[in-house]
């Protein structure tokens, strides 16, 4: 049982790899832009902005370090 890889199997681990995490991502923006799409219709994109920016402005402050 030999359990080394080539360099062509390294290669195809590393491009399932990447494509797997490209879906998800392009997965994670379908799913965004439907939610944004949904409430803009419903016309609650401005109460969910109003809500969503301290909770972005503090997560952004403490990224930076910074506090109040």
């Amino acid at each position: 049982m030999n359990l080394a890889l080539d360099a062509e199997g390294v290669m195809n681990i590393l491009l399932l790899r990447f494509a797997l995490i490209a879906c998800g991502v392009a997965v994670l923006v379908v799913i965004g832009f439907a939610v944004l799409l949904v409430l803009r219709r419903k016309g609650r994109l401005d109460d969910a902005r109003r809500h969503a920016e301290p909770l972005v402005r503090a997560w952004l402050e403490n990224r930076r370090g910074r506090r109040r």
